[in-house]
């Protein structure tokens, strides 16, 4: 599961840079398997309501 730590991202080349390499870690898996660590496991953890990306 993937979580974003502001603090310590500025401190690592900001958002932009820290997005770029975990997005380049798990290129290689199958949809799902990104989307998991991506949200998936903690809207299943948190039991959270998610309807999608917002329309656009």
């Amino acid at each position: 599961m993937y979580g974003g730590d502001w603090p310590v991202t500025l401190l690592n080349g900001g958002y932009t840079h820290v997005w770029l390499a975990v997005t380049s870690l798990i290129a290689d898996l199958e949809p799902s398997e990104r989307a998991s660590i991506l949200g998936g496991t903690a809207v299943e953890f948190y039991g959270l309501a998610f309807k999608g990306p917002p329309a656009g």
